[in-house]
């Protein structure tokens, strides 16, 4: 994270400083991740998550993810608990598939702005 905020954060934009987050996360070495994954960023006049940025992320999560409900999928239920949600395969909680996917595990989780 240090590299994130040592940069100069004028004239960048969101989506690009997200791009770079994603990257970061995924460098880390003690936590072994497949690169796969997304932010998503809340919009409280739809109520909804929004696919923001995302990594090699399989082509049918970018149409089915495109926009999350809260409380729905494993996303939308770290944001609606406001805590980590962690699974370690496809179960119940995945109202979200597409046919084949294959069996994977994952952390969803919420970073909240307190104003």
């Amino acid at each position: 994270m240090n590299r994130l905020l040592t940069k100069p954060l004028a004239n960048r934009s969101l989506k690009d400083l997200l791009d770079e987050c994603l990257e970061v996360i995924f460098g880390l070495p003690w936590i072994p991740l497949k690169p796969q994954g997304g932010i998503f960023l809340y919009r409280p006049e739809r109520q909804r998550l929004e696919l923001f940025v995302q990594h090699d992320m399989h082509p049918a999560l970018l149409t089915l993810c495109k926009e999350v409900a809260i409380g729905q999928c494993l996303c939308g239920l770290a944001a609606q608990k406001r805590e980590l949600v962690h699974a370690s395969c496809v179960d119940e909680r995945h109202t979200i598939q597409y046919p084949h996917m294959s069996p994977h595990g994952h952390y969803n989780v919420p970073l909240l702005l307190e104003k």
